[in-house]
């Protein structure tokens, strides 16, 4: 099933075709880098200090971080240009933070528990 659905995709991430149609040899000493090894990922780190919710993002781009309720409300969102947003003195409650940059959308769940 994973051998089926690496096929299905592969074309998608190829750069160009990887099989050599002129060669002589069965093993081509020509490299082909597909597109998807060019590209860098990478995915934003999201933690709770006490009450506080930090983001933080090793791309360089700027983002838009929404920290939204259970409910669906957005309850805040900030745009940041640097690598780090804080979200400070956050009501206990299970939220889920989305980050929308240039070219990536990432989600995750945030639980913020009340300190006693």
């Amino acid at each position: 099933m994973h051998h089926l659905w690496a096929q299905a995709l592969a074309p998608l991430y190829a750069e160009k075709d990887t099989v050599c149609k002129d060669c002589k040899t069965a093993n081509d000493s020509t490299t082909t880098i597909t597109s998807y090894e060019k590209a860098k990922f990478s995915m934003p780190v999201v933690y709770v200090q006490g009450r506080n919710l930090v983001v933080e993002k090793s791309a360089s781009n700027s983002a838009m971080v929404s920290l939204i309720s259970a409910t669906g409300q957005v309850v805040t969102q900030k745009n940041s240009v640097a690598n780090r947003v804080l979200f400070e003195n956050l009501p206990a409650g299970k939220y889920i933070a989305v980050i929308h940059g240039n070219g990536f959308h990432f989600t995750s769940p945030v639980v913020v528990k009340s300190i006693k």
